[in-house]
């Protein structure tokens, strides 16, 4: 499952001013800038600048820097000094002596390296180098909208397409009238048999005001039909919810931890209560992270907070580890709960599912976890560009390390096959489903998980 602007993956929060609650240890943040005196989650000063990469940068303009270059006010290590050189001799023969000059790109071959250093570290999925373009859609989608047509999208029972799972309220693909179920067969008379998640992604993007045509086959219909759809500035609907009254079960999606992901946690929260709730499905399939202090908020929801509890630990480079404590306040701490999750759950999202089950708050039903286990820092590059480097490590509250390894669930329960369709409260409001539907869609994951909660 995934919406038309799907997030990458794993990012944390921007810079923000003020001092930090008495209370509570200051939060490290995953995105804060690199400009020097910014103050990053509560009162941390940051005034870093990035040791290899700008030496590595510079040489490149001006020649080998070597010994005379410093980073934080240090020489580089020897072993930097000592092959650091490479690249730009590297750099200076490709110039010199490669026979199709025209095949020479200087950015290319820049953004190429930096890659290569940050894919050597092992943290596979979350630290990285971002290009500007891709620095600017994240830190579009973590505000929660983006430009596109507001769908979410499911591949078809045959593996071969993509269908329409849901539409977000108010987007051009909901006053266009596409429904659940619509296969899409051709964007702009272009086949998109086999498609995959990014190919049909980077088909359905573009600036805001331009027009895609989409040509869809629905199901009972004979013939396909065509529609054309306006992009527009949408507003992702981060958290979502359906109230199955005849159990008093509610499913609580969560596609991402973007700015304000708490406060509208807090509103379904509020509105499920008034009908009734008593039980609930925490949805955090396929969510790919985001920022720290949203995992924070929303996971001290359902923990009662004091004591000693706590939902998440974090071990910096030097082996300090600092607990974050559960924040008072929550409005589901003693309501039954289930997570579901994925192989496609990381950073943030395993943070949440960590501190809910070492709390004992809840069981987790699904697939084991990405495992994300870094916290990450933007540090931006000159041209907009961007290195996203783990600089500490969290682990659940009882002390495991979630980094390569994931969190095994309670129940695994895995999907009947990778096209098999999973239940989101959006489709299950569109369709106004009964629980009794809900249950026929094939998703075993959320069949068991609402199983689970009738029988306890």
């Amino acid at each position: 499952m995934f919406n038309d602007f799907d997030l990458a993956e794993l990012q944390q929060p921007p810079a923000q001013d003020g001092e930090p609650e008495p209370s509570r240890p200051e939060q490290p943040s995953q995105r804060p800038r690199t400009t020097p005196q910014i103050t990053i989650g509560s009162s941390q000063i940051i005034g870093l600048t990035l040791g290899a990469i700008i030496i590595f940068t510079l040489g490149f303009a001006g020649g080998w820097l070597g010994h005379t270059a410093k980073t934080n006010g240090l020489l580089p290590p020897a072993s930097a000094q000592k092959y650091a050189p490479l690249i730009w001799q590297a750099w200076s023969d490709i110039d010199t002596y490669y026979v199709d000059k025209g095949a020479i790109n200087h950015q290319q071959m820049t953004y190429a390296a930096i890659s290569a250093m940050v894919n050597t570290l092992g943290d596979t999925g979350h630290s990285r180098f971002e290009t500007p373009q891709e620095v600017q859609q994240e830190h579009q989608q973590l505000s929660g909208s983006y430009v596109g047509i507001g769908v979410i999208l499911q591949p078809d029972p045959t593996g071969q397409y993509w269908q329409i799972g849901a539409t977000f309220p108010g987007s051009p693909a909901a006053k266009a009238g596409l429904k659940p179920g619509d296969v899409i067969i051709a964007i702009n008379d272009k086949s998109v048999k086999g498609q995959t998640q990014d190919q049909l992604r980077n088909l359905i993007v573009g600036p805001e005001g331009s027009s895609l045509t989409m040509t869809l086959q629905r199901p009972g219909q004979a013939q396909p039909f065509t529609v054309t759809l306006k992009r527009e500035q949408i507003q992702e609907p981060i958290v979502s919810y359906y109230y199955f009254p005849e159990s008093h079960i509610a499913h609580i999606l969560i596609m991402q931890f973007a700015d304000g992901t708490d406060a509208m946690l807090r509103q379904a929260l509020t509105d499920l209560k008034k009908k009734g709730v008593q039980k609930i499905i925490l949805d955090l399939r396929d969510n790919p992270g985001g920022y720290f202090d949203e995992a924070i908020s929303v996971a001290s929801e359902f923990i009662p907070a004091g004591n000693g509890r706590n939902v998440v630990l974090v071990k910096d480079s030097n082996g300090k580890i600092t607990p974050y404590p559960v924040k008072p306040g929550g409005l589901a701490t003693n309501i039954p709960l289930v997570v579901l999750v994925n192989n496609n759950t990381a950073s943030a999202a395993e943070i949440v599912t960590g501190a809910i089950r070492d709390n004992h708050r809840g069981i987790v039903i699904g697939q084991k976890t990405f495992g994300t286990g870094t916290v990450l820092q933007e540090y931006d590059l000159p041209d907009g560009s961007a290195l996203l480097l783990g600089i500490q490590e969290f682990l659940t509250p009882s002390g495991k390390f979630i980094r390569n390894g994931g969190i095994t669930p309670d129940i695994s329960v895995a999907m009947p096959s990778p096209s098999t369709p999973e239940n989101n409260p959006l489709i299950e409001s569109e369709t106004n489903q009964t629980a009794a539907q809900a249950l026929q869609s094939g998703d075993t994951q959320f069949a068991a998980a609402y199983h689970y909660l009738e029988q306890h």
